[in-house]
């Protein structure tokens, strides 16, 4: 029985010795396939080295162990490269036909501006005659501001949005609509002439007069006294005085002005077109002397190129209700005023003022 024992351990022995080999050739074979061949060759020369790189012995089944979680980690680390590589590829890719998108989009607008400047009207390349032709065609009329006492508006004026095309276009527009726009201030006759206008309309009617080279100002004197045989009560020298007054704060503005005309009616509340119809300057008429008046009117408004004609109206049942558009058409010249000639006598006109 002792020697069958035997028998099998010296069996076991010979089976364990057959499957292994020796701790350091198993070492010296797994770092062979985890190292270069240099190193792998040095470490079967000298085994003794694999103790000092490693630190500790190793078993085979831990070679074996390392080495597979080293093939595992290449081809997690082939497999991470390949999908980076992928992605750069596809991001590449993308890019490409962004890219192409681009320029065929630039390519689209190229051809659209292109066909645009062939269909696109060239006005700045007209001659300036032919330019100055359009400007004027394009003129307006707007009232720019309006109180209880006064109206100012420009006739033939500019349309305000054209000034916004560019500079070119509102330096050259402004220049042509300049020659032919005027600036009207007509005076309302709803209640009495005030001293001083209100600063809103003093500020657009000198905004307005720069858009302008020459203005008319279209102005009432009334007298509200029904006695045909004196003048108590009259506020026609007043109101005379007061439209003196407030144009004369406005000379500074309008000194550009190259022509300024003031058409003034001198309006009665009597029916006496027999007495004013013959009466012409310097006389007075039914006891109104309006000389010194109407010479301190054109002293007050010291403008060269001042203008002035005055007419005179009467009506016994018109009360306040005076109209310088309406009843222009039925006053009798009484004076003129010009720089050159200063005052004269006032010749009847064929035409009427009010479409002059």
């Amino acid at each position: 029985m002792e020697t069958g024992t035997a028998k099998r351990k010296a069996s076991a022995n010979a089976c364990r010795e057959a499957d292994q080999t020796r701790e350091e050739d198993s070492m010296v074979v797994f770092a062979s396939e985890l190292m270069k061949s240099v190193q792998a060759a040095r470490l079967k020369v000298h085994p003794g080295l694999l103790k000092n790189c490693s630190g500790r012995r190793m078993t085979l089944a831990r070679h074996q162990h390392m080495y597979r979680e080293a093939q595992r980690m290449k081809a997690v680390e082939a497999a991470r490269s390949d999908q980076e590589k992928r992605t750069t590829e596809l991001k590449l890719a993308q890019f490409a036909e962004q890219f192409e998108k681009q320029k065929q989009v630039q390519k689209i607008k190229a051809t659209y501006l292109a066909r645009m400047r062939q269909k696109t009207f060239r006005f700045m390349d007209m001659p300036r005659e032919m330019r100055d032709s359009v400007y004027e065609s394009l003129a307006t009329d707007a009232i720019v501001a309006e109180t209880q006492t006064i109206q100012v508006s420009i006739e033939r004026g500019p349309r305000l949005s054209l000034l916004l095309v560019s500079r070119q276009f509102r330096k050259e527009y402004t220049e042509s609509i300049k020659r032919s726009a005027k600036l009207v201030v007509l005076d309302r006759g709803k209640v009495d002439v005030p001293l001083q206008l209100k600063p809103q309309a003093t500020v657009r009617l000198c905004q307005a007069a720069k858009l302008t080279a020459t203005a008319s100002f279209r102005l009432l004197a009334i007298c509200l006294s029904p006695d045909i045989d004196h003048n108590r009560g009259c506020t026609l020298s007043n109101d005379l005085k007061r439209h003196a007054s407030w144009i004369r704060t406005l000379a500074p503005q309008s000194s550009h002005l190259k022509q300024i005309h003031i058409s003034m009616l001198l309006c009665l509340l009597v029916k006496a077109e027999a007495k004013v119809k013959s009466v012409q300057w310097p006389a007075s008429f039914i006891n109104h002397t309006v000389k010194l008046s109407l010479e301190s009117l054109v002293e007050r408004a010291g403008q060269p190129s001042l203008a002035v004609d005055v007419g005179v109206v009467a009506s016994e049942n018109r009360g306040k209700e005076w109209d310088w558009q309406r009843d222009v058409r039925h006053a009798k010249p009484y004076g003129s005023w010009t720089q050159e000639e200063g005052w004269k006598a006032g010749v009847p006109n064929e035409e009427s003022e009010g479409n002059a």
